[in-house]
């Protein structure tokens, strides 16, 4: 139905059948105050090709990354405007020493095989290709004040870093800080998306058995990027300032809601958006969602 300023007015749905099965077989040895575990893990997905219709805009499957906490979702794709269709099998490994005194260490690396490529994944994602690139995670907790996290994600053919982050939290739960580094590689075919750069601090502190508080600040270390389609045509640039993000949380939450406030400062420039600060309050809902509004832009 046509509307004056020229924008139409339409419903879609889908109906998206799919199928999962996951298979993991644990290897436990107790040794002397310690433990070991190894893990194979699979799981096989199979849903129709056709899933996402042109008549559905992608609005809020757009901020998508493929990395080891995705590896094993039947849907990828954050949101519901887009789902992951077709068949796929992904197989990894898990392996865990824990000794009796609460130390740890984790590590994860997967990779996925799909019997066709999913044109929804762009150039750069990992999943552009019908073998995905290898990912995974190593994690490291010798006691409980300190967790040392570090991801990565390996090029299918060649092996070549393409992400790798960095992490690490420490301190009492009342008081944790976080620091992170992160990098993404440049992908040669698209001299539009560089090298990618970025470190990340955040300060949370419990204020009391409701209340916290968080700190956070994101600084660009690397270039402009310049977004492309599927086809690899460029898009608009998108640079930012020194500071990508900075702001500060006042949380209220108990068992059954949340209340957050933040103050936000975004240094993000991507066509008609430019750097500025926000006020926004979210009440969030136990296994029921989410509401928010943004009470100030300036």
């Amino acid at each position: 139905m046509g509307i004056g300023n020229g924008t139409k007015s339409a419903l879609a749905g889908r109906v998206f059948p799919q199928f999962a099965f996951t298979w993991h077989y644990p290897w436990v040895r107790r040794g002397d105050g310690a433990s070991q575990v190894i893990e194979p893990i699979a799981m096989v997905a199979a849903a129709p090709r056709e899933g996402n219709r042109t008549t559905i805009p992608n609005e809020d499957s757009q901020g998508f990354e493929f990395d080891e906490t995705s590896l094993f979702l039947r849907n990828r794709f954050p949101g519901f405007d887009r789902v992951d269709t077709g068949e796929r099998v992904d197989y990894g490994m898990r392996a865990g020493y824990y000794d009796d005194k609460g130390g740890s260490m984790r590590i994860l690396v997967g990779q996925s095989y799909a019997s066709a490529v999913n044109p929804n994944f762009l150039p750069g994602s990992g999943l552009e290709h019908r073998l995905s690139d290898v990912v995974g995670r190593v994690t490291l907790t010798p006691t409980p004040y300190l967790d040392l996290v570090y991801r990565f994600r390996l090029d299918r053919a060649s092996l070549a870093l393409r992400l790798q982050e960095v992490a690490a939290s420490m301190g009492p739960s009342n008081l944790r800080l976080g620091l992170s580094y992160l990098q993404i590689a440049a992908i040669p075919s698209i001299p539009q998306l560089p090298t990618q750069k970025q470190i990340s601090a955040t300060l949370t502190t419990q204020l009391t058995r409701y209340w916290s508080l968080q700190l956070l600040e994101t600084r660009n270390l690397g270039n402009a990027v310049v977004p492309v389609t599927a086809a690899g045509t460029p898009l608009t640039t998108v640079g930012s300032t020194e500071t990508l993000n900075s702001g500060i949380a006042v949380t209220y939450r108990d068992e059954c809601i949340a209340f957050v406030t933040s103050l936000t400062q975004s240094g993000i420039v991507n066509g008609d958006v430019r750097p500025g600060t926000s006020l926004v309050f979210t009440i969030v809902f136990k296994n029921l969602g989410d509401i928010g509004s943004t009470l100030a832009a300036f």
